[in-house]
């Protein structure tokens, strides 16, 4: 028996059935398991975890394209992928189409593609004017777009192609799509604030180095950016703040060459449940990508009123030319960091780090004590650097810097212990490295000191052989699996 289920805890499970139905797939999995995790190739993409669930029927809402999906299965551990479904069509089934073409278009004819619209600022309102009606907009050359975007939530709304002539702000948005939309500006390129199932795709944003945050999105939740360029910023490419249920995926990202720039990235003030996978992360000033940092409690949002970050997945990113860090964890929960390639990172300090997040109240008393009366961390005066880190994994990633060119003071830092303020509800002492694991990675990089123990990792005995184009090594160690 003990043998049987040995065998069911690493055997492939079969192809999955899939039912298509209207933008959705329903697909069933066997055999009877604990958890399935499914994942998804669309038609020119690589494989990617999209669901995990614990019912072997799952509902996958897809944009139009063709698709395959496999599955994984956990008995005492989680089986390889299994066989592969066959190719199935999810077809776009817009109830109306709208086009837009500056150069030939007119705002008072119909929005066909024979007469079509001059500006998507007319589109917009025409969306606006009938929300039960799911519309795709394609747009052609450089067209006038509205600078303020509010209060929509109705049925899918698609932008396809074309070039925006001004940055997109949002407010209480739900529900639509960038596909293949180029906005270059001097400035802030994407806001988006309380908005929800808003998707970023094959978009190119760029800031012109003008951009104090190239993309920014604050108390929203269902949030995808994929396969876009993200860059031309002084400060962040990507910034979210209580951002809830999110994915960053296959995205080039970047701040620009000047080190004095920020990080790439970050999600904090309680952002959770995101992933972060398959990104070339580059180019940044402070770090590459962190989990949490430091936020103004009043900007928080209920039940996320404590960590920074929590339930975080950063997977096979590959992050090159960072002054500081290239991964962090400032103040999070369960963060889950494997298979990232770090190359030329930490010059200035050192090459990863785990230390504390930031809190404090940046004017809405009235907020901040209501946060803090509903058993969150923070206040009114009591602002510092104190928030923990709790069940942080870091595991299977490479580190590497040229000879000579290695980190100026450590491979990792760790924060020590710090006595929180009282009244901010964090229990003291408040750690850094409170159920930290660091465990199976490749450290290549000559720093004065490792900054942590580091048993159980290959540091500096073991050459990844780093391509200094592709920044991918040749070297890799074997893989051990991801806790849950």
């Amino acid at each position: 028996m003990l043998d049987l289920l040995a065998a069911l805890a690493v055997a492939k499970p079969p192809a999955p059935t899939v039912v298509v139905q209207d933008r959705a797939v329903v697909v069933r999995v066997s055999p009877v398991a604990q958890r399935y995790r499914l994942q998804l190739k669309a038609a020119g993409q690589r494989w990617r975890t999209t669901r995990t669930s614990t019912k072997r029927r799952i509902r996958l809402a897809l944009d139009p394209g063709r698709y395959r999906v496999r599955a994984e299965v956990k008995h005492r551990r989680w089986s390889p992928p299994g066989k592969a479904s066959r190719w199935f069509t999810v077809t776009a089934n817009y109830a109306r189409d709208l086009w837009v073409d500056p150069a030939n278009g007119d705002d008072t004819a119909t929005g066909t593609q024979a007469q079509p619209l001059r500006s998507v600022t007319e589109a917009w309102a025409r969306v606006r004017s009938r929300p039960e009606v799911s519309t795709a907009v394609h747009v052609t050359g450089l067209a006038e777009s509205p600078g303020y975007w509010e209060n929509h939530d109705g049925a899918p709304v698609t932008f396809l192609g074309g070039r925006f002539s001004n940055d997109i702000n949002m407010y209480r948005v739900s529900h639509v799509t960038f596909d293949s939309v180029r906005i270059h500006r001097a400035g802030d390129v994407f806001h988006c604030e309380r908005c929800n199932d808003i998707t970023l795709r094959r978009v190119d944003f760029d800031g012109e180095g003008e951009a104090h945050e190239t993309i920014k999105v604050n108390q929203s939740s269902h949030i995808t950016i994929e396969d876009s360029i993200v860059t031309g910023t002084y400060e962040n490419a990507i910034d979210f703040v209580a951002v809830q249920h999110a994915r960053i995926v296959g995205n080039d990202i970047s701040n620009g060459p000047d080190p004095a720039t920020d990080w790439c990235a970050y999600v904090k003030g309680g952002s959770a449940h995101i992933t972060v996978r398959d990104n070339r992360i580059h180019d940044c000033g402070t770090g590459g990508f962190t989990a949490g940092q430091g936020t103004g409690f009043e900007y928080m949002v209920a039940p996320w009123l404590r960590y920074e970050a929590e339930y975080i997945d950063v997977f096979d990113n590959v992050i090159h030319d960072t002054d500081g860090a290239g991964l962090g964890v400032n103040g999070g929960h369960h963060i889950r960091m494997s298979g990232n390639v770090l190359h030329h990172v930490g010059y200035r300090s050192h090459a990863v780090e785990f230390v504390h997040g930031a809190r404090s109240c940046d004017g809405d008393t009235a907020v901040c004590r209501a946060h803090n009366a509903a058993g969150g961390w923070g206040g009114v005066g009591v602002d510092g650097q104190y928030i923990p880190n709790k069940d942080v994994w870091f595991g299977n990633n490479v580190i590497a810097n040229d000879p000579g060119r290695g980190s100026q003071w450590q491979l990792v830092q760790v924060a020590g212990p710090v006595d929180p303020p009282r009244g901010s509800n964090v229990p003291g002492p408040s750690r850094a490295d409170d159920d930290l694991t660091i465990v199976n990675n490749i450290f290549w990089n000559e720093a004065p000191e490792n900054g942590y123990p580091l048993t159980g990792n290959r540091v500096n005995t073991l050459d990844p052989q780093v391509d200094p184009v592709t920044h991918l090594p040749g070297v890799r160690m074997p893989p051990v699996d991801v806790p849950d």
